[in-house]
């Protein structure tokens, strides 16, 4: 029997009429139509989803039905990629609740309906097809309009056979949560207003702090300076003191202009987003407090980076460089290669995985594969954080995996061998290794073009040029964040192929990918995604059309099998 303690699949009890009764292939048609309306970029079922989901994977059963009521498939399929695409009134939109429109939910109810005056107990999609009749949707009341032809269509369906399978012999398929889905994608709608402003500010903050700090101050060769007004060594140490103290405290006024007119509207907007979304539990203050120590670390890193780069600059006015990206080397080699656990979580317990079935599953993968990791740890938030995630850490020796604990109470053991597998990936194909080499040669790149930018202000008179100067760097830097982007897709990519390969369960795959999303702040589709800098994970969509085709392989390789 369907437990409802494993969450993140409720919306069809929320919004779906006698969805209890709903049978396997009847949820997967509901599944495949939410992709397509997706797809098609709405973020809410409609009456030709619907039915696009149901003729998706037509069985003997629809197909003869159509066929009785002298309807051609294909003829049908191509009138109906004409409406799937079709563009969405703004009155149309605002009528929308819970994912559904006012028609595809009039066909959801008309289909139930229809299900229990032919005394038959599950609801499947000839069930769906015939709501969609009833309710005279086009593209199928272009050939059967008028109460006759419902009446007809009636009369076949009471010829079929309903299904005997009960409701806790069929595997749980969780469908898309296109309410949240709607929700997600209005905020992010009108996010560019609320984002706009600050981003402006922060473009015109950099081309100032630029201009004026790196292209006038630092650019300035003060060991020359001091050699030229001829003075003794002590004053040198005592006048680049000073000069140091002047630099701290001017980069941390302009810092702390910068975090109260900028960082501090984005982290209260990025609060209040997540709280908006369920993500966060925590209240404002403790979220601002946790904020806050974060900032002093970087304020500190920030101050210790300005103080070094002053003085190896006071040392060497060609090599200064070379220090601080050696020092970047041995951050991001702890970053990446020793840090135990993710950075991107709230304080939290970080205990062993409990023994049990998923342990037991995770360790028969790690030995199939005859991998060693330190271990597999639960990351346990406290209730302070909603996210369910898993996160592959460390090097060598120091080669963990991390699933929160919201990711075990909410997931059955089978998508969680899963997700686990996935993870596996990153330490069988090195992937943290290779994020770390292009880390390093990343941080060159920026380093040196930030060299070049104060070297050459130093020599240019012009203004306009400075400025423009100021600005090549953070475009350099935003090109290896692109690049360094595609890298991740492709190896999200691999990861989740691995995960299909190594397990071989392609609807725990799938219900695990719906229900990271539906726990999630991620639309399930994104159109730019291919794009370069477009997305860094796959989306929703991609993965399951990545399920679909190791499955038709699968059955190419074994006709004979049944698979779910």
């Amino acid at each position: 029997m369907q437990q409802k303690a494993w969450k993140g699949n409720d919306w069809g009890e929320r919004w779906i009429p006698a969805f209890e009764r709903y049978s396997y292939r009847a949820k997967k048609a509901l599944v495949e139509a939410c992709r397509i309306a997706l797809q098609a970029g709405r973020y809410w079922l409609a009456g030709p989803d619907l039915l696009a989901g149901v003729l998706a994977n037509p069985q003997e059963e629809e197909r003869t039905y159509l066929a009785q009521l002298g309807i051609d498939l294909e003829t049908l399929k191509q009138r109906l990629r004409q409406l799937v695409r079709y563009e969405v009134t703004g009155q149309e939109a605002t009528s929308i609740e819970g994912g559904i429109s006012p028609a595809a939910r009039q066909a959801l109810s008309a289909a139930a309906l229809e299900a229990g005056a032919l005394g038959h107990e599950r609801i499947e999609p000839l069930h769906l097809l015939l709501g969609l009749i009833v309710c005279q949707l086009p593209p199928l009341s272009d050939y059967l309009a008028g109460p006759e032809c419902i009446e007809n269509a009636r009369q076949i369906a009471q010829q079929h056979e309903p299904t005997l399978n009960g409701p806790e012999t069929e595997p749980e398929v969780v469908l898309i949560d296109m309410a949240r889905q709607q929700v997600i994608a209005t905020r992010q709608h009108f996010s560019p207003r609320k984002w706009l402003p600050l981003l402006l500010a922060m473009f015109f903050l950099e081309i100032i702090v630029g201009y004026w700090f790196v292209g006038r101050v630092l650019s300035m060769p003060l060991i020359l300076f001091l050699n030229d007004l001829n003075i003794s060594l002590d004053y040198h140490l005592l006048i680049l003191s000073f000069s140091l103290i002047f630099y701290l405290i001017l980069f941390l006024s302009v810092w702390m202009m910068a975090s109260l007119t900028i960082l501090l509207p984005i982290v209260l907007l990025v609060f209040r987003e997540a709280k908006a979304l369920g993500l966060v539990t925590t209240t404002a203050g403790q979220w601002l407090r946790l904020q806050f120590g974060h900032w002093l670390g970087v304020t500190l890193a920030l101050s210790l980076f300005i103080g070094l780069l002053f003085g190896l600059r006071s040392l060497s006015q060609t090599w200064w460089w070379l220090p601080i990206w050696l020092l970047l080397i041995v951050w991001r080699c702890y970053s990446i290669g020793w840090r135990s656990h993710p950075r991107v979580l709230l304080p939290g317990v970080r205990r062993p995985l409990p023994a049990g079935e998923i342990q037991q599953r995770c360790a028969s993968l790690l030995q199939r594969l005859n991998l060693t990791l330190e271990g597999i740890y639960v990351y346990d938030a406290k209730g302070r954080l909603a996210v369910s995630n898993a996160y592959a850490t460390g090097l060598g020796a120091r080669r963990r995996i991390w699933l929160t604990d919201s990711l075990l109470k909410r997931f059955r053991p089978d998508e969680i061998e899963v997700i686990c597998a996935h993870e596996i990936a990153h330490h069988v194909y090195h992937d943290l290794r290779k994020r770390l080499i292009w880390a390093i040669f990343s941080d060159m790149i920026t380093i040196l073009s930030f060299y070049l930018l104060i070297h050459l202000a130093s020599d240019i008179a012009l203004d306009g040029t400075i400025i423009l100067l100021v600005l090549i760097v953070p475009l350099v830097w935003l090109g290896t964040r692109i690049f360094l982007s595609r890298f991740i897709y492709r190896q999200e990519v691999r990861a989740d192929s691995f995960a299909l390969q190594q397990t071989g369960k392609v609807q725990a795959y799938r219900n695990a990918m719906i229900r990271l999303t539906n726990h999630s702040a991620s639309l399930a589709w994104n159109r730019r995604e291919r794009r370069p800098g477009g997305s860094t994970y796959p989306s929703l969509v991609s993965r399951l059309a990545l399920a679909d085709l190791f499955q038709q392989q699968q059955q190419e390789q074994m006709p004979s099998s049944n698979l779910p």
